[in-house]
């Protein structure tokens, strides 16, 4: 007690001592963070989904400790790795975009956390692992009346066929959405309403402004007049290579 009271730790109320309560180092987080930058600078690599870096090591320290094992499966332009390196985590990434190995590779050179020249670290995988559990994927069926099963084709088809045809642009303004091409729709050239079909010489891509914009009230090309005479129109160039051009570009190559 004499110890605590020389050094100012006791104070006395209504005769009574009580030692003082005194707060830790730092302080608790609200649930309203604005003390972080966005993302600028060197650290913008114009990913339209970027999180600023400090967010995210944030997050992995304040409910992972170190050595955990930390995952993102939209990893996208590598924050969440590079955060976890910079954090002493492990981690795993994965992406649909072919270009989040090298933006990881970039990264981590930046931040100097990785000798990628001398020891590379970064494992890339294009195929996911087998399943050890001896479960099947799973995989989306309908029923006729009948009881027999019909397998419809993955959603993705159309998108991805249509990618590499047309490219990562939207048909409908020009914008250029290779950093991110899950965000291009597959739509209609000629509406539905106006006779069009499903068939794939009448899909194309557009962005969501644009598809959202086109509804079934244009075809592309009222699409495209309509977005050049409201000054929409991003980069008329990306909309000169169809889907015949795109064709004719893969046998050459």
């Amino acid at each position: 007690m004499v110890e605590l009271d020389n050094a100012g730790e006791l104070v006395e109320e209504d005769g009574k001592l009580w030692r003082k309560i005194r707060p830790k180092a730092g302080r608790i987080r609200n649930t309203l963070w604005d003390d972080i930058n966005e993302t600028k600078g060197n650290e913008d690599t114009g990913y339209p989904t970027q999180k600023p870096l400090p967010l995210y090591e944030r997050i992995i320290q304040a409910s992972s400790n170190p050595g955990d094992l930390v995952l993102d499966p939209f990893c996208g332009c590598a924050t969440t790795p590079v955060a976890a390196e910079l954090s002493g985590r492990q981690w795993v990434g994965m992406d649909i975009w072919d270009g989040a190995h090298g933006q990881v590779i970039r990264r981590m050179q930046e931040n100097r956390q990785l000798l990628v020249d001398s020891n590379p670290e970064v494992h890339y995988l294009t195929r996911p692992p087998r399943r050890t559990d001896g479960g099947e994927p799973a995989t989306l069926t309908l029923r006729t009346p009948t009881g027999r099963a019909l397998r419809l084709p993955p959603p993705r088809t159309h998108h991805n066929r249509l990618l590499a045809d047309i490219g990562p642009f939207c048909q409908g303004c020009g914008a250029n959405y290779q950093f991110d091409t899950r965000v291009l729709e597959v739509d209609h050239i000629n509406p539905r309403s106006q006779g069009g079909t499903d068939a794939y010489e009448n899909l194309t891509l557009l962005c969501p402004p644009c598809n959202k914009e086109k509804r079934d009230r244009y075809t592309l090309i009222g699409l495209q007049t309509h977005n050049r005479a409201n000054g929409w129109m991003k980069d008329d160039t990306n909309l000169r290579m169809g889907r015949a051009e795109g064709r004719r570009r893969r046998r050459r190559q």
